[in-house]
C-alpha cells in the first residue's frame, strides 16, 4: 500500500473534494461550509485548515476549481455558488477573503454533478438529482444565472461528467450514460441502452477508445467510445459498489469501493494491481487527485480526508518489484472491523443477551457485529 502521509479531520461529513493547488484542497461539508485544508507542513498544533465559508444552510454536494482563486459549488437544495477569492497561505482558523460571491437560487433541484468543459472553457455543466443537465454562460470572474440549454435525457441523478475535447459523457443512476457535443446547437448525440445497474463513477482510458465506468453492483463496465448502445466488457471482482474513481494513466484506473478499499486496476489486459489504500472499516466515498499525482486524497463517512503518497504510481522502475496481496489486504480489513466492534460496549452486550438466548435453546443468533460506518448510519 502507499504511504498514509496525513489524515485531515474535519469539522463535519465530507461529500466532495477538489484541489486548488498540488498541495491545497477545498472540501465541502454536510454542514453547508467549504473548507481549504493544506497538505503539508502543519501549524505547531498540528491543524491544516487554512480557511472556511460557508455558503449554503444545506449540505455541499459538488465542487471544482477553475482556478487557484475561484471555487464552484453545488447544493443539495439546487443552489450555485461562485467563489472568486484570495486565502491566508498559513494554516489557521479564519473565514475567506471573498471578493466576489455569487449565489443562484433558483429552485433546482439538489445539485449532483458539475463540469467545466476544455471545450469550450466558457461553459459550466450542472447535473441534478433528476437527471436534468443545464449549461450556465461562464467568465474568468462570474457566472451567469440563466442556464442557455436545459436537457433532460435522462430520469434519474447524474453521477459524474467525463469532458473529452468538446465532448461529455453523462453517467447517471437510470443505468444510462448520454453523449454530447458542445459545439453544436442541439448538443445532444446518443443515450445507451438501459442497464440494470447505476453508474456511479468513470474514466476514459485507452487514449480516448475506451470508457470504465464504476457500478452499484460492484461490476467495472468496459465502453468503446462513441459506441454508446451497448457495454463491451465487464471486469468484476470488486464485493461491493464502486462509488469513485481516478485514471492513472491510459491502462490503469484507482477505484474506491464501499469495502473501504481503494484499489489499483489495469485494463486491458484486466487486472487487480494491488491496493492503494485502505479505509479500515468506512466506505471510501470519494478520490481526488492533484495535477502533479503526487498527493491523492480520498473521504469517507468519518470526517476525515486521507492524504496519500501518490509517487506510488509514477513509479518508471522497470524491476519487479514486492507483489501485493489484495485479497491479503481485504482479510486483515474484514477482521480489522470485527475488532473495533467487539471493542464496542453495546455489541459485547448484544453478544451476551443472544449467548443466554441460545441457552435457552431456540434463542435467537449471536447478533451481527456493527461496523463503524454502519453505527454513524443508525444515529442518523
Amino acid at each position: 500500500m502507499a504511504d498514509l502521509v496525513d489524515t485531515v479531520t474535519l469539522s463535519a461529513q465530507p461529500f466532495c473534494l477538489t484541489f486548488l493547488t498540488n498541495t491545497t484542497f477545498a472540501a465541502g461539508l454536510i454542514t453547508g461550509s467549504i473548507e481549504l485544508h493544506s497538505t503539508t507542513s502543519p501549524d505547531d498544533d498540528g491543524l491544516t485548515l487554512i480557511s472556511r465559508l460557508t455558503p449554503f444552510t444545506s449540505s455541499v454536494r459538488c465542487i471544482l476549481s477553475p482556478s487557484p482563486s475561484h471555487l464552484i459549488a453545488g447544493s443539495s437544495t439546487g443552489e450555485i455558488v461562485f467563489i472568486n477569492h484570495s486565502s491566508p497561505t498559513s494554516p489557521q482558523t479564519q473565514s475567506f477573503t471573498a471578493t466576489s460571491l455569487q449565489k443562484k437560487t433558483q429552485t433546482y433541484p439538489g445539485i449532483s454533478s458539475l463540469l467545466i468543459p476544455p471545450s469550450p472553457p466558457s461553459l459550466l455543466l450542472t447535473g441534478d438529482d433528476t437527471g436534468v443537465i443545464r449549461l450556465f454562460p461562464l467568465t474568468p470572474t462570474s457566472l451567469s444565472s440563466t442556464p442557455l440549454l436545459t436537457l433532460s435525457h435522462h430520469t434519474d441523478y447524474i453521477s459524474k461528467f467525463l469532458p473529452h475535447n468538446s465532448n461529455v459523457i453523462a453517467l447517471s443512476g437510470d443505468g444510462t450514460i448520454s453523449y454530447y457535443d458542445l459545439t453544436r446547437p442541439s448538443p445532444f448525440i446518443k443515450r445507451s441502452d438501459e442497464q440494470d445497474d447505476e453508474f456511479l463513477s468513470g474514466c476514459i482510458i485507452k487514449s480516448s477508445k475506451k470508457v470504465i465506468t464504476g457500478t452499484q453492483s460492484g461490476v467495472l463496465s468496459i465502453w468503446g467510445y462513441g459506441k454508446w448502445g451497448d457495454i463491451e466488457n465487464r471486469l468484476t471482482g470488486h464485493p461491493e459498489s464502486v462509488d469513485a474513481m481516478v485514471k492513472v494513466d491510459e491502462n490503469t484506473v484507482l477505484t474506491g469501493s464501499s469495502d473501504g478499499l481503494i484499489r489499483v486496476v489495469q485494463v486491458g489486459p484486466d487486472k487487480f494491481l494491488g491496493v492503494l489504500g485502505n479505509h479500515e472499516g468506512w466506505s471510501v466515498e470519494g478520490i481526488e487527485r492533484s495535477e502533479d499525482f503526487r498527493t491523492v486524497c480520498s473521504w469517507s463517512h468519518d470526517e476525515k480526508v486521507r492524504v496519500w503518497d501518490g509517487t506510488l504510481l509514477m513509479d518508471d522502475d522497470d524491476e519487479e518489484g514486492e507483489e501485493i496481496d489484495t485479497m491479503k489486504i481485504v482479510k486483515e480489513a474484514e477482521e480489522g472491523r470485527e475488532e473495533e466492534s467487539m471493542d464496542d460496549e453495546d455489541d459485547w452486550e448484544d453478544m451476551e443477551d443472544s449467548e443466554e438466548e441460545s441457552d435457552d435453546g431456540g434463542g435467537k443468533p449471536f447478533a451481527k457485529l456493527k461496523t463503524d460506518e454502519e453505527k454513524f448510519f443508525e444515529d442518523l
